[in-house]
């Protein structure tokens, strides 16, 4: 009897103690999650701050006087249908720069989505899940409340030849193969560069314009038939031509036009590549006054860096706290299920 009572009061401890180490590793998984959430807002802000004082600056003339006018430039978003974990940190990045700059309109210069948008195309995705990508892509680029000062310009990951019904639905202020008047002095040439040749007669054909034109495609023309586009820089005034689907930044001249790629804004590649992540990352701010037009690119440090930094620190505090391991990773999973939830809240909202 007095055997059955030790056995029972030793079985009892164990389990006391144990309970005593889960609580603690609850206790401590709170104060990690607190820390983390805290650098995980702050550090947008900070790698922001960096282009205050460090950008690549592009200066042009334009024919033309303008009004004060700011726009963001953001390129190759690549949001996936399987995998939002980059969303928090792009659509926090996203809240930085209005932080620093105030913009007046923003525009995407394509490879919004990763998974495509287009009918007969192996990435092709159900109505409702590309719904639900929409949604992110208006919650990241802040366009959400008012599409009239945002503009779109579609991708190779977005369409295969020309926008499918849907991509229209969702995306009504897309420019593709026209003069886009974004204000009374401001025009934007843009190309459709999945259809090179075929857009380039459509532009040929458009009304000129005695005023400076911005050149907006996806595609830059280096990639393809520099012959095709001289055209394009032959009949219009263009000092500025911006393009994206490289990943990173380049400049050079060309047609007497500022040739300008901007690097991607987000920090993973796509699946169908083969590295999968982006060493850089960043955006651009165009700054339009009177003749005058400056472009900056910022390449903030890219947020892979962040959460390399991230899991090191996760992965010591589990070896270090390994007899609180329970608890502690009980917490890390909850929270991270808890910001999906969140977010997913947030972004049907919209």
């Amino acid at each position: 009897m007095k055997n059955n009572y030790i056995q029972a009061n030793s079985t009892l401890s164990k389990y006391l103690i144990k309970l005593k180490k889960f609580n603690i590793g609850i206790i401590l998984g709170v104060i990690f999650v607190i820390m983390m959430t805290f650098i995980n807002t702050l550090v947008p802000y900070i790698n922001i701050s960096k282009c205050l004082t460090k950008t690549r600056e592009t200066d042009f003339y334009l024919k033309q006087s303008v009004k004060p006018t700011s726009i963001l430039l953001m390129t190759d978003i690549h949001i996936s249908a399987i995998n939002s974990f980059p969303d928090i940190y792009m659509s926090n990045m996203r809240k930085a720069i209005n932080f620093y700059w105030k913009t007046d309109y923003t525009v995407a210069l394509g490879d919004i989505m990763d998974s495509g948008g287009h009918d007969g195309h192996p990435r092709n995705i159900p109505d409702f899940i590309y719904n639900k990508m929409f949604n992110r892509a208006k919650y990241i680029t802040q366009c959400r409340y008012n599409q009239s000062k945002c503009l779109f310009l579609p991708g190779n990951h977005d369409i295969k030849k020309f926008p499918p019904p849907r991509w229209w639905r969702y995306f009504p202020n897309t420019c593709l193969n026209q003069i886009y008047n974004l204000t009374s002095d401001i025009s934007l040439l843009c190309l459709n560069t999945q259809q090179t040749n075929q857009s380039i007669k459509i532009v040929e054909k458009l009304q000129d314009v005695d005023k400076s034109i911005i050149f907006l495609s996806h595609k830059p023309w280096w990639q393809q038939s520099s012959e095709n586009f001289k055209a394009i820089y032959d009949k219009y005034t263009i000092p500025l031509s911006l393009y994206g689907h490289t990943h990173f930044f380049n400049q050079l001249d060309y047609q007497n036009s500022k040739t300008v790629s901007l690097p991607t804004f987000n920090f993973l590649r796509t699946f169908d590549e083969k590295r999968i992540v982006n060493w850089t990352q960043g955006f651009g701010i165009l700054k339009l006054d009177g003749h005058n037009g400056c472009l900056k690119v910022c390449e903030p440090y890219s947020m892979i860096y962040t959460y390399s930094i991230y899991c090191i620190i996760t992965v010591s505090f589990m070896i270090m706290l390994r007899k609180y391991f329970y608890g502690f990773i009980t917490v890390i999973i909850s929270y991270l299920a808890f910001l999906y939830f969140i977010y997913m809240f947030l972004v049907n909202l919209v």
